[in-house]
């Protein structure tokens, strides 16, 4: 069970049967310490561990006003939705309270799986080391794969002075990246090229990983790069 918002601190809910008769006092007790229990366990999850979600409305929704135990610290000055739940998406209440799950095993399980394959690059909203905005979401990896945000932030000094490069770079010249790892460096300068209007520059990315390259390709097409991925090891003999 679990008391519904909007309908006084006495009404019950069952998840079987929807209203149903009123609590004693004791049950509200058993009850919210069953709740506040689950909420102890769920809010170790950072909240930007959690995958990128928008509202029907289409507004992102604020991550840390569903997962974090304390709410959101910056409240109404927050441009997030705070409106809707972070993971069935219904008004009223936060995913750490949220009805759609009987346990925390229950909890757990489809969170694995939500975090996994409900998102795409399409969906994640980042910048690159150099400002520009790109889809990025590495969440849907497997876990041994996966890489934090700092991989858009990696050797900003480096990829500051590849930028100047590429300004300087002739009409129909090519960029390659050996060894393009998960695309930091080829889909930032791609990602810069097309900002500043450098549609001509091809960028090739090489990287033996299969894996990588996949996760690459689905990058350049979610940005819409230039970006060749070419699964193979470069060196000095085949």
């Amino acid at each position: 069970s679990h008391p519904k918002r909007g309908q006084g601190p006495k009404t019950f809910v069952s998840m079987d049967k929807g209203v149903g008769a009123p609590l004693s006092m004791e049950e509200m007790i058993k009850t919210d310490k069953i709740l506040n229990d689950m909420r102890a366990k769920r809010k170790k999850v950072h909240p930007l561990k959690q995958p990128y979600r928008e509202s029907p409305f289409g507004d992102p929704i604020c991550r840390f006003h569903n997962y974090d135990s304390g709410g959101c610290m910056k409240g109404a000055a927050c441009p997030f939705d705070h409106s809707h739940c972070h993971i069935c998406v219904a008004p009223g209440h936060a995913a750490l309270s949220c009805p759609r799950f009987k346990d925390e095993a229950e909890f757990k399980k489809f969170h694995e799986a939500f975090t996994l394959l409900s998102t795409r690059p399409s969906s994640y909203r980042k910048r690159t080391v150099l400002g520009d905005a790109i889809k990025w979401d590495t969440e849907r990896l497997p876990p041994a794969c996966r890489q934090d945000d700092g991989q858009l932030r990696r050797c900003r000094r480096h990829k500051r002075f590849e930028a100047e490069l590429l300004g300087a770079l002739e009409v129909g010249s090519s960029f390659v990246d050996v060894g393009a790892h998960f695309g930091d460096t080829s889909a930032t300068m791609a990602a810069h090229a097309k900002a500043v209007g450098r549609t001509d520059v091809r960028f090739f990315a090489f990287e033996p990983s299969k894996l990588k390259c996949l996760w690459l390709e689905e990058v350049a097409e979610a940005n819409g790069l230039n970006i060749v991925v070419v699964n193979a090891a470069v060196g000095e003999r085949e």
